[in-house]
């Protein structure tokens, strides 16, 4: 089991304080079961209408991932090899719609696409659960005071699950979807969120885990310095396919099979 698939589930935004509207940084921790150390972190930064999410620990602390949403692109940068990997919506509404057809057929992984979802919504306490057969979110959270930051945010965590579909040995994030329409109705950003997952095939000893996220209303010197490297780095790296970052030689995260798809995912 790879942790992308708990980034996938879990990746939101943080608590409720005035920010401004353009620029502003969010710092996201996930904790595994009853781990007290962290397993991943994340800053993310909101400027001037981009987003730049970069994984401070964890497995893919080489890569940074930034939104255009102006231009409906995310940017995949791969600061080891200086290469970088433009993603379109278009390509990724065809990678999601080929990974659910395979993933409903598939019978230890089909309950991620399959399960229908209950809303359990309480505004006074700003606490919301989702149930399906296997798997729980619990979500604390609010409206902002200021929201002029969510159609930003909306976007950000609607593009960064989907950009998931681009890596054939990360999860279906099926269920974060489903909690992202959630969020983007009731106008939220959360700022604690569990997930729980039954004992089933492909998880064989259940899951919980628990993001948490905290929200500073602007940036430092130190974030506008990174913005501008990363610019830089958007601008100078090589650009390569899809299947040359992802290191998949002929083969692309949308030609898998479901039944390899599984077992790669499963590690």
């Amino acid at each position: 089991m790879r942790l992308s698939f708990l980034i996938a589930l879990l990746m939101l935004t943080g608590p409720i304080q005035p920010v401004s509207a353009q620029q502003f940084r969010i710092e996201t921790q996930i904790y595994v079961n009853q781990s007290t150390e962290t397993a991943s972190e994340n800053t993310t930064l909101f400027a001037d209408g981009l987003v730049f999410d970069i994984q401070t620990k964890g497995a893919l602390t080489n890569e940074v991932a930034i939104l255009d949403p102006q231009r409906r692109q995310i940017i995949l940068l791969d600061r080891t090899r200086q290469v970088k990997l433009q993603l379109d919506e278009i390509q990724l509404i065809k990678m999601a719609d080929s990974l659910r057809k395979q993933t409903s057929t598939n019978k230890a992984a089909g309950f991620l696409v399959n399960d229908r979802f209950e809303e359990d919504i309480d505004i006074d306490t700003g606490t919301a659960t989702l149930n399906s057969a296997l798997i729980q979110y619990r979500v604390t959270g609010q409206r902002p005071s200021d929201v002029r930051i969510l159609p930003l945010y909306n976007q950000f965590t609607d593009y960064f699950t989907r950009m998931k579909f681009s890596d054939p040995h990360a999860f279906p994030p099926f269920p974060r979807m489903r909690l992202n329409q959630t969020l983007s109705k009731l106008g939220w950003i959360p700022s604690e969120v569990t997930i729980d997952i039954d004992k089933n095939m492909l998880f064989k000893e259940g899951l919980t885990a628990t993001s948490k996220h905290t929200l500073i209303p602007n940036l430092s010197n130190r974030d506008q310095t990174t913005i501008s490297q990363l610019k830089q780095q958007w601008l100078n790296f090589k650009p390569v396919s899809l299947d040359v970052y992802r290191a998949l030689g002929k083969r692309v995260a949308s030609n898998r099979p479901p039944s390899e798809s599984v077992s790669a995912k499963s590690e």
